[in-house]
């Protein structure tokens, strides 16, 4: 390709302006001019040019003959007669210039270059005349140029310069040597300490499998209770039912025999219960869903739906608690769990007198007692009894004696809130047990004023009886109470069919409209949930099993809610899983209340009643 560097006018020629003369020259028009010239008479150079290297630079810096850098002396004569350099560990970033000796148009010479050693082939530059190596590991190199003149004629010999780069001082023999000490002596080191550590490795191991197999028990434990819950919900509720006269009047020894089987039931149950609740209190497995409670009526539900533990006791229930208390912020659930546990024991030692629930604030807390009149507690074992599986001496031999976890799981649970629990008791004179709930901020200056007392008092002959004292409860007769039960309706979802029968069985027997589906698409059209009516729903309140065949009791309610609002459509979960996580997931999903199988049938009724009555009040 001829330019004008080889002496043409112009580099840009157009169409058709060219032709060739009788002489045989060539004729070329461009944008400069005419450019005229016989082939014939054309040069090619086919001298092979030599190459010299013109240039040493480290780190950009032109070494001069027999000048130091860094103290040393690469050059003790010119670049270009130079065959070997001697560089140290931290002179490794330097660069060569070279040039090939063509002066027929010079700058079409073109060059490659390669590091033996380092590079795998040749590097070629074109027309750059530069070359730089950085950062190369200590060794022995060879650097080879070549060039080609303005033809392309190469020379492939070109120049060659050996390039000896020395290890620094922590990478000569003798540093060797002694990292060779050193690893030794490390690996003497690590035989010592591994040995030494050995017994500890080992029982860390044995400690992770038990850990293991703890966590498998406990999992079977969830799993078991489960299958166990079913069929003891399905005995004791047949048994109660028979025993309450839902198929007729049954002979006395029958009835016993009966009272025999739902109270083993009952015990099988609660035994149950406690195994599961302490394996999640050492797994640290419960979390809080804190918010505003009302403590006066918490307590007062939980007073309520303890009364028929009072059952052939001359006792009364008191509700102390102040109507204007300000709310504490906690976990409803859990609060109402520990009132149970304290209002339960008190009731199970005290054979008559009087329990009582009262509370007051103090310094940011509302504190919460429950007092009662039974035999009491020695000093020495008011510590121990909130430790697993303590107990307090056995004063009465007619009283049935639990597992010994109710107490410590209130513990756990206050100390959750950031509270604490204490206890106060003299023998012969009853105990009192009382525990710390933190204020919400904005009612942390409020202090609790005196309110009317509610008192339930339980009788020998009519152990149901409740007498009110103040404004707190409504008193309705018998025919009232069963007109109201006729104008709600309610359905059962469960698909086991012996806990609907009974479901249907006890809630029919207190005067409910009460409906029943196998599965969570037959509640869905019981509910109307298809037929594209907004606020239409044929049902008061829903009790709703979790697990079913089609689909679960949390994805049906979430399906309801999206249609009917917490205050519309109650619904209530029964479920044999009692872990925390589930009741979580029940509330989360919007569920109005949350019952472990086996259902106290009071309880049952007295949730139903509740929600029903609130149901009621807002339409």
């Amino acid at each position: 390709v001829f330019t004008t560097e080889h002496g043409l006018p112009g580099n840009f020629h157009k169409r058709d302006t060219c032709l060739k003369t009788s002489l045989g020259e060539l004729v070329f028009g461009s944008t400069r001019g005419l450019s005229i010239f016989d082939p014939r008479r054309i040069y090619v150079n086919e001298n092979v040019p030599p190459v010299v290297i013109i240039d040493f630079k480290i780190f950009n810096q032109a070494v001069e003959v027999g000048k130091d850098v860094w103290g040393k002396t690469p050059l003790s004569q010119v670049i270009s007669r130079t065959r070997e350099i001697t560089l140290d560990h931290n002179q490794s970033y330097f660069s060569f210039e070279f040039s090939s000796l063509n002066y027929s148009v010079p700058e079409k010479n073109q060059y490659a270059y390669m590091l033996e050693g380092f590079d795998r082939e040749w590097v070629h530059i074109g027309y750059r005349r530069t070359a730089t190596y950085t950062n190369l590991d200590p060794g022995r190199y060879v650097f080879r140029v070549k060039a080609s003149n303005n033809e392309g004629v190469w020379n492939d010999i070109g120049t060659s310069i050996k390039i000896t780069i020395l290890a620094p001082w922590w990478r000569s023999g003798f540093a060797y040597g002694f990292y060779a000490v050193l690893m030794l002596g490390f690996i003497f080191v690590l035989i010592y300490s591994w040995e030494q550590k050995a017994r500890v490795n080992y029982e860390r191991r044995i400690n992770q499998k038990l850990v293991q197999v703890d966590k498998l028990k406990d999992t079977f434990l969830a799993n078991t209770s489960h299958e166990l819950r079913t069929p003891l919900n399905g005995m004791i509720g047949l048994a109660d039912c028979l025993i309450d006269g839902i198929t007729g009047t049954l002979p006395n020894p029958t009835i016993e025999h009966l009272r025999l089987i739902s109270n083993s039931g009952k015990r099988l149950s609660h035994l149950v219960n406690d195994i599961l609740d302490f394996s999640k209190l050492r797994q640290h497995a419960i979390e809080l869903n804190r918010e505003a409670v009302h403590l006066h009526s918490l307590a007062d539900i939980v007073l309520r739906m303890s009364a028929s533990l009072a059952r052939g006791k001359t006792l009364r229930l008191v509700n102390n608690v102040s109507v204007y208390l300000p709310v504490v912020h906690a976990d409803e659930n859990r609060v109402q769990q520990i009132l149970f546990n304290l209002l339960g024991n008190a009731i199970k030692f005290t054979l008559q007198g009087e329990v009582e629930m009262s509370a007051w604030v103090d310094d940011g807390f509302v504190w919460v007692s429950v007092r009662d009149t039974g035999p009491g507690i020695l000093k020495e074992e008011q510590e121990q009894i909130f430790r697993p599986f303590e107990q307090a001496n056995e004063i009465f031999e007619d009283v049935q004696i639990g597992t010994g976890l109710g107490l410590s799981v209130s513990k756990q649970l206050v100390e959750l809130h950031g509270g604490e629990i204490r206890v106060e008791s003299e023998l012969g004179k009853g105990s009192t047990f009382s525990f710390s709930l933190p204020l919400i901020a904005a009612d942390m200056a409020e202090q609790g004023q005196g309110g009317g007392e509610a008192v339930c008092d339980v009788g020998a002959s009519e152990p149901q009886e409740v007498a009110i004292k103040a404004a707190t409860f409504d008193h309705h007769d018998d025919q009232h109470e069963a007109n109201l039960a006729s104008a709600f309706h309610i359905l059962v979802v469960d698909d086991d069919s012996v806990s609907r029968m009974i479901m249907m069985a006890r809630l029919s027997q207190n005067g409910y409209r009460v409906s029943e589906s196998a599965c969570a698409s037959e509640a869905l059209k019981v509910l109307e949930f298809e037929s594209g009516l907004e606020d239409a729903c044929s049902v008061d309140l829903v009790l709703m099993d979790v697990m079913m065949p089609d689909m679960s009791g949390y994805t049906l309610c979430k399906k309801l809610r999206e249609r009917y609002s917490l205050g519309v459509l109650p619904i209530i979960f029964m479920t044999a899983n009692n872990q925390n996580s589930d009741a979580a997931m029940g509330y989360s999903v919007g569920g109005n209340d949350y019952l472990y199988k086996p259902v106290a049938v009071d309880e049952l009724l007295a949730r139903v009643n509740t929600h029903l009555r609130l149901l009621q009040h807002k339409s």
